[in-house]
């Protein structure tokens, strides 16, 4: 099947005076559909269509215009110099995540296991385009009416997302061998080959909290003295150690950050005996983040109040779309939403929220609303009556600050204790501790004062 992208070329014309300011304002779109196969287009390639777009224009701008005062005004020729950098950004911009996915050796993989083969709607060529799926999605989304044979391919992979879906749930991570980690890496990264992204601007205007264990991280039980000791893990540690967690490969290193101490101590689940160092950050300024918001899982609506109005709102959403779009929009935030609040027995299991979440953080989106800093995620080990946030490491250093660090060891961990409701974040209630100290000085190098 040939591979195809639609290239959209959109006409302005627009004239004022003096006296009645706009007076004339027309805008027409062609959209190019290309056969797409191996490499990028180039720019020399895309210029001629928007110079034959152009002349379409001046064509039907020169017709209707003979009985007005507009025929004596001409459409200016495009110019290649002027566009040349816009063009050329565009291209890199559309080609970024296929160059990125190759990179890292990325090839597409049509099955996996038992799982379903990727249908032929979903596949393109070599290289990355347009395929049938993004192409009739966009539709629904321009509320554009579909044909028949067109609402038959929407329905047919429908159901694909269906069976995969069911087929995700019972994968079984623990048996994977190290070509089944690559195998299904590129299986994933075709499946979902379209995304939908929402964006929230979240501002966070308390304090945050990252638990560490101080021997992992120091290879000995003694007390830390840098915060360099409690931000995100140096990505050489994690690839070396190999593990996947919830929102990042082992290829990829978060700062992770939850919303009270007894969260952190529930999720990472620290030994008795052992000494243990919780950052306190927040950000160096207001200010309002972009982030995903994985808000779909009705458990945790019922429980925590932000989950339950970002469910609104994505369920408001939906209500504005076609049917079939909105189905396709809620499926693939139902999947979302399980990955990112399923129980885990082994780091393997977070490989598909860590995938995903990888999709949501590679990007290439001229919008600022979705240049993701963040995602934003229900805590399983809390119940999700708190939300962990997943911050980009250039993000953690630019603009959060750690302002303190608490010291104590865990006499006796109570992990499967409900946290009591005391209203203060800082407060320890899932674990009797000893030798417990606070320190609120830190110093423009990092250095932790106790």
């Amino acid at each position: 099947m040939d591979s195809t992208f639609d290239f959209a070329v959109r006409v302005n014309m627009v004239y004022e005076n003096q006296f009645n300011g706009q007076v004339f304002h027309s805008r027409i779109e062609y959209i190019f559909n290309i056969d797409y196969r191996y490499e990028a287009p180039t720019v020399e390639f895309l210029f001629p269509l928007i110079d034959q777009a152009t002349f379409a224009f001046a064509q039907l701008f020169h017709e209707r215009g003979k009985a007005t005062n507009l025929r004596f005004h001409q459409v200016p020729k495009p110019k290649l110099a002027d566009i040349r950098e816009t063009l050329q950004e565009s291209i890199d911009r559309w080609d970024a995540s296929a160059k990125k996915f190759r990179e890292r050796g990325g090839f597409r993989l049509e099955r996996f296991k038992h799982l379903p083969a990727i249908p032929e709607h979903k596949q393109y060529g070599e290289q990355y385009a347009s395929t049938n799926e993004q192409r009739l999605t966009y539709k629904l989304f321009r509320n554009e009416p579909l044909e028949a044979g067109e609402m038959e391919i929407i329905a047919s992979l429908d159901a694909f997302y269906q069976e995969l879906n069911k087929g995700l749930a019972s994968l079984d991570y623990s048996a994977f061998s190290l070509q089944d980690f690559l195998d299904f890496r590129n299986y994933i990264h075709f499946a979902f080959n379209f995304h939908f992204f929402i964006t929230n601007e979240l501002e966070v205007t308390y304090e945050l909290y990252r638990l560490v264990v101080n021997e992992s991280v120091l290879l000995h039980d003694v007390s830390i003295t840098n915060q360099r000791s409690l931000t995100y893990p140096p990505l050489a540690v994690l690839q070396r150690i190999g593990k996947y967690n919830r929102a990042s490969t082992k290829d990829s290193t978060l700062l992770y950050l939850t919303e009270s101490v007894d969260t952190a101590l529930k999720e990472l689940r620290p030994p008795e005996g052992k000494l243990v160092t919780v950052g306190i950050w927040r950000p160096r300024e207001r200010r309002k983040f972009v982030s995903y918001p994985i808000e779909h899982n009705v458990e945790a609506a019922a429980v925590n109040s932000e989950v339950a109005q970002g469910r609104f709102a994505v369920t408001a959403l939906s209500q504005h779309q076609h049917p079939l779009g909105a189905r396709y929009m809620n499926n693939y935030f139902a999947l979302l939403a399980r990955e990112f609040s399923k129980p885990v027995s082994h780091h393997y299991e977070y490989l598909l929220s860590a995938l995903l979440s990888e999709n949501i953080f590679d990007l290439e989106d001229p919008n600022p609303d979705f240049d993701y800093e963040c995602i934003v995620y229900p805590s399983v080990g809390n119940r999700f009556k708190t939300r962990n946030l997943a911050v980009k490491p250039a993000i953690a250093d630019k603009e959060f600050q750690l302002v303190g660090a608490i010291e104590f060891r865990v006499e006796q961990g109570l992990y499967d204790r409900e946290p009591l409701l005391t209203g203060n974040p800082a407060s320890i209630s899932v674990a009797t501790i000893t030798s417990y100290r606070e320190t609120r000085n830190v110093n423009k190098s990092g250095d932790i004062l106790w």
